[in-house]
């Protein structure tokens, strides 16, 4: 890994297609293998909030590839052999410039971005490194799970219907044991004194 990357840089990226149409603009950070915890963290729950927003491919890989790779032409390689183009990730071209270069059979990797999917990144980078895959997992994972956990209106009429009707199947089952209690009791009670006869008859 390069010495001069920095801990974590913030950038504003802006990419173009076809004639230098800008499609979007980013302000996340670029990670590399001396990010902290939190600052991946912080990182991840920005790239969930743009996968909530209906962002398909929320991910830069120029932010995410210094983690594992030692440069970004080793991550592209695995990424288009690994993956597929249009349903694990995007590439665009950042200018007008080079999308001509890029028609004419050049260009170079500085001049493409590839927007990757949240499992892409998954696969690609996060499990590789033990490390930030915990953090992942927490804020993907753990966290996601939990907001998708259906929120019960305890005031609603159909939780309070449903919480009538187990009361109720509640007491039916205990008036059952009541009586199934009592009836072992008088069995007993019957029973006793023809065992104190047997007893007197020995």
């Amino acid at each position: 890994m390069k010495e001069e990357q920095t801990k974590i840089t913030e950038e504003k990226r802006i990419d173009f297609v076809g004639d230098g149409e800008i499609i979007e603009e980013r302000g996340l950070a670029k990670l590399d293998t001396s990010s902290t915890p939190n600052q991946i963290e912080t990182y991840f729950r920005k790239v969930s909030e743009l996968y909530d927003s209906g962002q398909d491919f929320p991910v830069d890989l120029d932010e995410v590839h210094p983690l594992f790779y030692s440069n970004k032409g080793n991550a592209v390689r695995d990424l288009k052999r690994d993956f597929v183009e249009g349903i694990d990730y995007q590439q665009f071209i950042k200018n007008a410039e080079s999308l001509k270069d890029r028609a004419l059979g050049g260009g170079d990797l500085k001049s493409t971005t590839y927007k990757i999917s949240v499992s892409c990144m998954e696969f690609l980078v996060a499990r590789k490194v033990p490390e930030v895959f915990k953090v992942y997992s927490e804020v993907f994972h753990r966290v996601r799970k939990a907001m998708e956990q259906p929120v019960i209106d305890i005031y609603s009429v159909e939780y309070l219907e449903g919480l009538v009707q187990r009361m109720k199947e509640n007491n039916a089952r205990l008036v059952l044991v009541q009586e199934e209690l009592q009836m072992a009791q008088k069995k007993i009670e019957q029973d006793v004194p023809l065992v104190y006869l047997a007893e007197i008859a020995a």
